[in-house]
């Protein structure tokens, strides 16, 4: 008992909120969804009138809801908000209060209102992230400006497209020049794309994982447009490459900057690449 903390501790309701929190204190108070006491004990002490949010869906940066997906509605986006008891949240386009069944967008802001008091609020910006589903790689084929053959793990373009993350397309050990350091997509037919998935190698070194890149797009594989362009974090983390939908059969990645472990030999290199659509 002698490690209970006091209702009025400066400990309670002071610790860090955990999304997801499905742990216990050492007493088997229930931890989920509360902002907890700092200790090993949670008193209960319901939170004080608070203007701050959480959640355990998006990522609440400062006064920024980020990684809302399109199409998300008021309703929806509420249901994924925590605020003080005290305080009330609502979904607001300019002065007006958006009805429950309309989709958020970034025109949107979320208002959290003290009920004691209603001059006192805190205002949250939405940021809305577009949704795409993949299509299946089957029946896909890949080529490449530069490949090393005859190998059963490293280099075939073939090798993106096998859903294997220990098999990895790579240019030439050699090297390639910087014109080479390609790899294309055939969908084998027109469709829709707006997304283009980039998975680097996670393993045997850091050859080839591209840092800069260009994206292309055609219908005939000979007429090309430039869809997007951008930088990617040095790391081997998944990447994206969003870029406004556009009907095409053939896909190209360029790699217009890539790590090398030996100076002025350039390399490229992927472990998977998916294409996919905004839904």
């Amino acid at each position: 008992e002698g490690y209970k903390i006091a209702d009025d501790s400066p400990a309670v309701n002071a610790g860090v909120y955990i999304p997801n929190n499905a742990a216990q204190d050492f007493f088997g108070n229930e931890l989920a969804g509360i902002v907890p006491d700092i200790g090993i004990h949670e008193t209960g002490v319901e939170e004080p009138v608070s203007l701050n949010v959480y959640s355990d869906r998006y990522q609440v940066d400062g006064q920024d809801i980020r990684n809302v997906p399109k199409g998300t509605t008021a309703a929806d986006f509420l249901k994924n908000i925590k605020a003080s008891a005290k305080a009330e949240c609502k979904v607001m386009k300019g002065s007006d209060q958006v009805a429950p069944d309309t989709a958020v967008t970034e025109e949107m802001v979320l208002k959290v209102v003290n009920k004691a008091n209603d001059q006192e609020s805190s205002t949250y910006n939405i940021h809305v992230v577009n949704v795409y589903a993949e299509y299946a790689a089957e029946g896909m084929t890949a080529t490449a400006g530069s490949f090393q053959p005859n190998n059963a793990t490293e280099g075939n373009p073939d090798y993106v497209l096998d859903n294997n993350l220990n098999t990895i397309w790579h240019t030439a050990w050699s090297g390639c020049d910087r014109s080479e350091a390609w790899i294309q997509i055939d969908m084998g037919k027109e469709q829709p794309v707006s997304m283009l998935k980039y998975v680097p190698r996670k393993s045997g070194g850091v050859n080839g994982i591209i840092t800069e890149y260009e994206v292309s797009v055609s219908t005939n594989g000979t007429d090309w447009t430039k869809a997007a362009t951008g930088s990617w974090d040095n790391n081997s983390e998944v990447k994206y490459a969003e870029f406004p939908s556009a009907n095409a059969r053939y896909v190209k990645l360029w790699a217009k900057d890539s790590r090398s472990q030996q100076a002025g030999v350039i390399f490229a290199s992927a472990a998977e690449i998916r294409l996919g659509y905004e839904e």
